[in-house]
């Protein structure tokens, strides 16, 4: 062969093997994975040292993250000499001297480089192909939906009566967990064994197996979600209601292949809601049967609740007085003032209690009585007010009725003091001898109209006394008109405590009538007779003794009692709290009041 043959066939020697070479490294580009080949290093002895890269992709520089200048030619161990520590060397070097394939997934932790790897190797000449792909989102991923389905799993067991489904539309598989199977009268064993559809339904309650069937297929129809509650026969026999919810999975297509959901036991719920409707029953049933109308309101004051009798009582319409639709019931001259109440407990959490007038479907006003407590949770909170009014129409026109009467009694009771100090009067200038007698008993007369001022019922207005006064200063006019001139029968000791006015008419009614028996059966029918009255004030009460002597011989407490004494006691105790003893002594009474001091000054 001459040196012009040599050439040309050196060239195209030359030639070829480039265009092999551009065609591996075309291959190897078009891979997804990072490839890479390696030629083998040897020392003197041919034992493999070490490996060089020949060729790498544009993934190889990606996955190493270093340009293929900086290792293309460079020797393995030289730029990644981790990979001996990693056992990636000796892996490589089996599988030149083998010829067997090596495939591994593996962490490499070296260099720059910290990632999970699948890797798989060929041998190639002398050296060996291998090809990379970066795994460690994957396997992150995969990792968090392992937790996620083991915490899904542990909370379901935690949560006991909550059961999963994927139903395969295509093949009418459903894969469910042992809860689902449970509930709808399969074996939880046989969970596994991916049942059809029609399995389930058939544990669907007789009287609701219908409905949910055309839901289901709704949903599917229509591509949207299915949210049922219904019951169920479970495998044990106990009928339980459900909550499934559900949406219908499609293809790319839009046909549907998959229809997974979730299945929650309520029956405990619904035991609870109908406890609930049975409560509600049962508490319209007492709250329509009373006379009073009962209202309700949120913590801020809004009006959510009236019984039928407020609707009977107004005739207006129902939910027409929620929120503030009720102030325009009462009558407009008391409007302000129980708004004003009404805003006052809101704020404070004080009691409601207020009279106004309230408009009946008559037309008419009529006037109740409307009161109102809080209902507070544990911290206090209020959480609800309930109310009443309380019609009091009658009673309030049978209240002006008796303080006419009362009012007319008393004027003319007065007018018969009056015309008795009269009549004494001209009899005493028709007999100039009577005169110190006349004066006497004048003097008696007009102690005893003070007097009256006092026994008199508190609902007349009082001509002289007004205000507060000691109980002393009460006994001083109220006893006068049983004093003699020279002998003081009544003596007075202590009693400067104040007294109202409302709590001193039931004290005179009381002590008045004290008196008038004396006068007739005790120490003041005797000349010698004496009464001494102790005022002790304690800290929380007032005690007055009522003590008389030399009155006649009593033998014991009296067989029969009056009707002053009578009226005066049951006063005493409903209007001040008082407690009375009665100690029949043979030297005369002594009787002891006990009055709290907030009744006396109320």
């Amino acid at each position: 062969m001459t040196d012009r043959a040599r050439h040309e066939a050196d060239v195209r020697t030359r030639r070829a093997a480039d265009d092999a070479a551009g065609m591996l490294q075309s291959v190897i580009d078009a891979a997804s994975d990072a490839v890479m080949i390696f030629e083998s290093v040897r020392d003197e002895g041919g034992r493999i040292v070490d490996f060089r890269w020949t060729h790498a992709n544009e993934m190889a520089e990606t996955l190493l993250g270093r340009p293929r200048s900086w290792f293309l030619g460079a020797k393995l161990l030289d730029k990644l000499p981790g990979n001996r520590e990693a056992g990636l060397f000796d892996a490589y070097r089996a599988v030149t001297e083998t010829r067997e394939r090596w495939s591994s997934e593996f962490t490499y932790a070296h260099e720059h480089l910290d990632a999970i790897f699948r890797a798989a190797a060929h041998p190639a000449g002398d050296g060996f192909i291998v090809s990379f792909s970066d795994v460690t989102e994957q396997r992150r991923t995969e990792a968090l939906l392992e937790e996620s389905e083991e915490r899904l799993r542990m909370a379901l067991e935690a949560a006991r009566g909550v059961g999963i489904w994927d139903w395969d539309l295509v093949n009418d598989h459903v894969y469910a967990d042992a809860t689902f199977t449970s509930l709808f009268g399969i074996d939880p064993s046989l969970a596994d064994t991916n049942p059809p559809i029609s399995a389930f339904l058939d544990g669907i309650h007789p009287d609701d197996r219908h409905r949910v069937s055309e839901r289901i297929e709704d949903a599917i129809a229509k591509n949207s979600e299915f949210a049922e509650e219904y019951r169920c026969i479970g495998y044990d026999k106990k009928m339980r209601w459900v909550f499934a919810r559900g949406r219908c999975i499609q293809d790319g297509k839009g046909h549907p292949v998959r229809f997974p959901g979730m299945v929650f036991d309520i029956s405990d719920r619904k035991k609870v809601e109908e406890a609930w409707r049975e409560s509600e029953a049962k508490f319209e049933a007492i709250v329509n049967s009373i006379d009073q109308m009962i209202w309700s309101t949120r913590p801020d004051g809004f009006h959510d609740y009236y019984n039928s009798r407020w609707y009977e009582f107004t005739g207006v319409p129902a939910g027409s007085t929620d929120g503030e639709g009720w102030s325009g019931m009462f009558h407009p001259d008391d409007q302000d003032r129980a708004w004003a109440r009404w805003r006052h407990s809101l704020e404070t959490g004080e009691p409601y209690h207020i009279e106004y007038r309230l408009r009946h479907r008559s037309g008419q006003y009529r006037w109740v009585i409307g009161r109102a407590q809080p209902v507070r949770d544990g911290y206090g909170r209020i959480k609800r007010w309930f109310g009443t009014c309380t019609d009091i129409h009658d009673l309030k026109s049978a209240e002006e009725q008796l303080e006419l009467v009362a009012r007319e009694l008393s004027h003319r009771i007065k007018n018969i003091f009056t015309l008795i100090m009269s009549l004494v009067s001209l009899s005493s200038r028709t007999m100039p001898e009577a005169a110190p007698f006349a004066g006497l008993l004048r003097a008696r007369i007009e102690a005893l109209s003070r007097a009256y001022e006092f026994v008199r019922p508190a609902t007349v207005p009082s001509g002289g006394v007004e205000g507060s006064h000691t109980i002393a200063g009460l006994f001083e006019t109220l006893f006068a008109a049983y004093r003699e001139d020279e002998a003081d029968q009544i003596e007075v000791r202590g009693g400067n405590t104040s007294v109202g006015p409302n709590a001193a008419t039931t004290l005179a009614l009381v002590f008045h009538e004290l008196a008038t028996n004396a006068i007739k059966y005790g120490a003041l029918s005797n000349p010698g007779g004496r009464i001494t009255v102790d005022c002790v004030s304690g800290t929380d009460d007032v005690r007055i003794v009522w003590s008389e002597r030399g009155g006649p011989v009593i033998d014991g407490a009296p067989t029969r009692q009056g009707f002053g004494t009578a009226m005066s006691r049951r006063a005493a105790a409903a209007q001040l709290a008082a407690q009375i003893e009665h100690e029949w002594r043979p030297q005369g009474l002594v009787f002891t009041m006990r009055v709290p001091t907030r009744s006396l000054e109320n």
